[in-house]
């Protein structure tokens, strides 16, 4: 779990020394990703989460991408850019920022 902040169920940002068992994961992957959620959302909030790309050796790329599930379809989509704010990722953007905050990690900018 997170040393500060919420924890991984409500949301918590996902660090590469926090995977499970082995650290050679952390040492031999090429590609890493942490799926974020807060599961104690209400409402259509609980359908939002974020992937985190935490290591990509072929690009050095880092950053977060907002997605949200369609329970109808099944299907996890990305979110268009003005429904998603990485800083916020847990907030219902749709009508402006007028929905309750859900709470998140503090953000890094990338």
């Amino acid at each position: 779990p997170p040393k500060a902040g919420p924890t991984h169920e409500q949301g918590g940002a996902v660090n590469e020394a926090q995977f499970t068992g082995s650290r050679a994961f952390m040492r031999f992957s090429q590609l890493m990703l942490g799926f974020e959620r807060n599961k104690q959302a209400e409402g259509e909030a609980k359908n939002l989460s974020q992937i985190r790309l935490l290591k990509d050796r072929n690009f050095g790329q880092s950053g977060t991408i907002g997605t949200k599930y369609n329970p109808i379809t099944g299907r996890l989509t990305e979110r268009p850019e003005g429904e998603y704010d990485p800083k916020k990722p847990f907030v219902l953007m749709s009508d402006g920022e007028s929905n309750t905050p859900i709470p998140s990690d503090k953000e890094t900018d990338f």
